[in-house]
């Protein structure tokens, strides 16, 4: 699957399970902000696109999604994700 057409999918996958997609221009690195009454995810609008694939896959990679039909490609990269995320960090 294309870069693009993965970024699609996890941008309206991200909007089905209630997060708010920012994007934006600007001096920030893309992120998570998790908010008491909303999740938001912001991208920077010059980001490379694996950056931002990279950060709503590992933002919607702790949602559940048992029964949610997604594309075999999309839910490979947010099952990589979530092996990242359990890995420690080292060098950090």
């Amino acid at each position: 699957m294309k870069e693009g057409d993965l970024l699609d999918h996890l941008t309206d996958l991200a909007r089905k399970l209630n997060f708010e997609v920012r994007t934006d221009r600007g001096s920030f690195r893309d992120g998570i902000c998790r908010l008491t009454e909303k999740n938001v995810i912001v991208l920077n609008r010059t980001s490379a696109m694996s950056r931002k694939i990279e950060v709503l896959s590992r933002a919607l990679s702790d949602q559940p999604l048992d029964g949610v039909f997604l594309l075999p490609a999309v839910r490979e990269v947010i099952e990589e994700a979530k092996g990242k995320e359990q890995r420690p960090q080292l060098g950090r």
